[in-house]
């Protein structure tokens, strides 16, 4: 028959009150056996409660007592029987300090359960705002007009402050990286505002300049004082091949073009608790296999295995590397970065195609009617 753990305690105490009832017998007036008895009533209340302790405490003593008496041939003095009852006393007290003990476990393990099934619910309620947030951002796609593209997005933590603008219309694309400041879910919260108000006004927007502008006015109410966005926005026209852009205090981007590698600066402050600015935007003419990179501060501040800053020279090589294939290019980026991020990185990378003239699209016609 298996025992009980709780039986088991139960024996092992009366075991342990006959053998410390024998050594006090023993040794009446040896100290220790009282803090040995002390040590027993303790565990007795923590383990079984008041009532099993406080029957102990009560045996104990007087066992100590008739002990001592047996030990005396003369009646005791008033102080020894003093000393009896402080040693009693102090039995009972400890009897109930155990059983307070045992409460206060009770409590906290119950404290415990609680904040691991609240950690749980936050943890569940997190993974489903992610799910949606990812599902907010949607897929990218990998051909637009007159250029090839490919687009990633990475969270440091549940929730990401960082989003990619992608809008098309004819042959015009409106593209974008955007960083919020902080990480988690007030990040994310405002990443969800400022892109649901790029969405809004873009269609009325005819450049990154004009875009960025309205935005600064639609955010100046809607943003913490302590919060800030920052952009880089460009909108390229494949009919004319030609690259216009704007950034509001985000990183640099870069653009290999004749086999010259530049950064594309914007002057502007971020968007947020700043005076209202003027922005300008500057325009390219591009060529067929420039590469540009847009990404945000996540990429360069990003550690490495060896524990320094990834910096500017791994991004500008890969680019280099892949400037002809953006998958490519995304994919050799986002291995350069750690199993765990620091912070959110956002990566936009286009390559520029040739216009396909009227006898490619007879060829391809003729070749689709053959298959």
């Amino acid at each position: 028959m298996k025992l009980r753990p709780d039986f088991t305690n139960l024996l092992l105490v009366a075991f342990a009150f006959s053998g410390l009832v024998a050594a006090d017998h023993s040794h009446p007036r040896d100290v220790t056996s009282t803090l040995m008895f002390g040590v027993l009533v303790w565990f007795t209340g923590y383990q079984f409660g008041s009532r099993v302790s406080l029957t102990l405490a009560v045996a104990s003593s007087a066992a100590h007592f008739f002990n001592s008496l047996a030990a005396n041939d003369a009646p005791q003095s008033s102080s020894q029987m003093l000393e009896e009852l402080s040693e009693g006393v102090l039995l009972i007290l400890l009897a109930l300090q155990g059983d307070r003990f045992r409460e206060t476990v009770g409590l906290l393990k119950g404290s415990r359960k609680q904040a691991l099934e609240l950690h749980a619910e936050l943890k569940t309620m997190l993974d489903q705002a992610r799910r949606v947030q990812m599902a907010l951002q949607g897929s990218f796609p990998s051909q637009i007009s007159g250029a090839t593209l490919a687009a990633r997005a990475l969270v440091a933590q549940e929730l990401g402050g960082d989003f990619i603008l992608l809008h098309r219309h004819g042959s015009s694309t409106l593209m974008g990286v955007a960083d919020v400041s902080g990480k988690g879910p007030q990040a994310a919260l405002v990443a969800a505002i400022a892109k649901g108000v790029c969405h809004e006004i873009v269609e009325d927007c005819i450049g990154p300049a004009q875009l960025l502008e309205r935005l600064e006015r639609r955010l100046a109410g809607l943003l913490p004082d302590n919060m800030f966005v920052t952009l880089f926005v460009c909108s390229f026209d494949s009919e004319n091949q030609r690259l216009s852009f704007c950034g509001a205090g985000h990183e640099p981007a870069l653009l290999l073009k004749g086999g010259q590698l530049q950064e594309l600066w914007s002057q502007n402050l971020p968007l947020g608790p700043f005076a209202p600015q003027q922005f300008v935007q500057t325009e390219l003419d591009l060529q067929e296999g420039a590469c540009l990179l847009i990404f945000s501060d996540g990429l360069p501040d990003a550690m490495t295995g060896s524990g320094t800053r990834l910096g500017a020279g791994p991004i500008e090589a890969a680019v280099q590397q892949h400037s002809l294939e953006p998958a490519r290019l995304v994919q050799h980026l986002e291995a350069l970065l750690p199993a765990r991020l620091s912070d959110d990185v956002s990566i936009l990378a286009l390559v520029i195609e040739s216009e396909p003239t009227l006898w490619d699209c007879f060829t391809t016609t003729q070749q689709g009617q053959e298959a």
